[in-house]
């Protein structure tokens, strides 16, 4: 069992065993917190400890305040916020840019899909942005940061609650190390003092949705609690695999009464196979959240430029081949590139997180023929998906995709992620749509994928765009009724 899939199942055991919907610290149910804290270890590396009563620090965070409200009073205190309908939080960019355009890949399609509506939607967004937006996006990032600091309590909760020892136990088998209560405090108030400030702002906006993408970040496990006390419903937009491997949507065994206050209300998938998987590995969410079929927007404004998926003659030494890296590009597939003799011409695309100079590092190590770089914030991976004859990955969600608009697809399978992705396109496998290549057996796997017929139902994987204009309908006809109440998912129907 890999690392991954044993955190995951001893945070299930832990689920399991204790009554983690009944933890609460400054007045919300803080399980899903600590959970995607330990899922993707929010927590430093080391167990140095911010001593509060130190008169060293106290100096350092009261010049610190004191800056922060110089900069609110002179640049926020007065900033307008517009009356929307609909918010989308946009906590982690994922900006393409396109003849000059810069396009949010995730919140662009869904303002332009509320504004076919009548229905007034503005991202908001943590990052600096870029020029020459599509669709206009409120910065608010500086704002937060300014903000928290002059409004988060330096008080942290002194008392222990009765739960934490059994944590902490969890928490040193999955992080290695001891916590200490006031880590997990400081997290705690942080993501309150948050919420807080979304309440705020909400307030002005008045909208009645909010949009995110992974819901399970802490910026916007705030913004969620803060609908939640406004009765604004939220709804998460699918952004890739998610499955029995991902913590985010899968193995939620329990929840509290009134469910938690930072899970969203509703579950936009890209189709039925996405809503019956959710549903399938979290038993209890039909109860208190929603999983609808609304479709993937961003692509579905590609599917029409995908002329065909079926190729009748490959011409196996000319072939296109677009290589979507995730972490470290994989030795194997590096050799295979790099020893390859036939003319194929190689695009090799990194991943957004990359940063800059592991980019630079990685890119060295293909020294091969007709290899080109590809940079996700300059090419959108259905452009180059729909000019490629194969898509060679590990376990990316554009594999996925990539079926979508008819491409052919290698996973790579001897790597760490290939054997998670082997479990999350287990379907797709079987069916033939993907093919599983081993370390030894780059090549001929390729030539093997460009040459078979896709069978599969993408129908089923990808909702059309009349499935998102009701999706759509139905949210906003739910949200306009609900005026004060408590979101009720047996008052929604498709």
């Amino acid at each position: 069992m890999n690392s991954q899939n044993k955190n995951l199942d001893l945070i299930a055991k832990y689920e399991e065993s204790h009554a983690v919907e009944s933890y609460l610290s400054e007045g919300w149910h803080v399980w899903p917190l600590l959970r995607n804290a330990l899922a993707w270890n929010f927590f430093p590396e080391t167990d140095q400890l911010i001593v509060l009563d130190n008169v060293a620090r106290k100096f350092i965070n009261v010049l610190k305040r004191l800056y922060s409200k110089i900069i609110y009073f002179s640049l926020y205190r007065f900033q307008y916020f517009e009356h929307l309908d609909s918010i989308f939080i946009v906590s982690s960019s994922r900006r393409v840019n396109i003849d000059g355009v810069s396009h949010e890949i995730y919140s662009d399609p869904m303002v332009e899909l509320c504004l076919k509506h009548g229905i007034n939607c503005r991202a908001w967004e943590i990052s600096a942005g870029s020029k020459n937006q599509r669709n206009k996006s409120f910065k608010f990032g500086g704002r937060m940061k300014n903000e928290t600091r002059i409004r988060k309590s330096e008080k942290l909760e002194s008392e222990v609650p009765e739960w934490f020892d059994d944590y902490q136990i969890l928490a040193s088998e999955i992080i290695g190390r001891k916590i200490h209560w006031q880590e997990v405090c400081q997290l705690i108030n942080i993501t309150t003092t948050r919420a807080k400030i979304f309440q705020d702002w909400f307030q002005l906006s008045k909208p009645k949705i909010i949009f995110s993408v992974c819901w399970f970040d802490a910026i916007n496990m705030a913004a969620i609690m803060a609908a939640k006390k406004l009765s604004i419903v939220s709804v998460e937009i699918q952004h890739g695999i998610q499955g029995i491997n991902h913590p985010g949507y899968s193995l939620w065994l329990k929840f509290p009464a009134g469910g938690y206050e930072v899970y969203p209300d509703i579950f936009w998938e890209w189709g039925v196979r996405s809503v019956e998987e959710i549903r399938k590995y979290n038993p209890i969410l039909s109860s208190k959240s929603l999983a609808i079929e609304g479709g993937n927007l961003w692509l579905n404004s590609w599917k029409e430029k995908k002329i065909s998926s079926v190729r009748n003659k490959v011409d196996e030494d000319c072939l296109t081949i677009l290589v979507v890296l995730q972490l470290d590009p994989p030795t194997a597939l590096i050799k295979a590139i790099n020893e390859c003799e036939m003319r194929w011409r190689w695009i090799v695309r990194f991943h957004p997180t990359r940063s800059k100079k592991l980019r630079a590092l990685d890119a060295k190590k293909f020294i091969g023929k007709n290899i080109f770089f590809e940079y996700p914030e300059e090419v959108s991976a259905y452009e180059s998906i729909i000019n490629s004859d194969c898509i060679v990955t590990e376990g990316s969600a554009v594999a996925l995709e990539a079926l979508g608009v008819g491409s052919n697809v290698v996973i790579l399978g001897d790597t760490f992620l290939g054997k998670l992705a082997q479990q999350a396109y287990e379907y797709y496998i079987a069916s033939g749509d993907m093919i599983v290549s081993s370390d030894n057996n780059i090549i001929k796997s390729i030539i093997r994928s460009v040459k078979s017929v896709s069978s599969i139902n993408m129908s089923r994987e990808f909702a059309d765009e009349a499935s998102s204009h009701i999706a759509l309908n139905r949210i906003f006809e739910m949200a306009h009724n609900l005026k004060g109440k408590i979101f009720d998912k047996n008052s929604f129907s498709l």
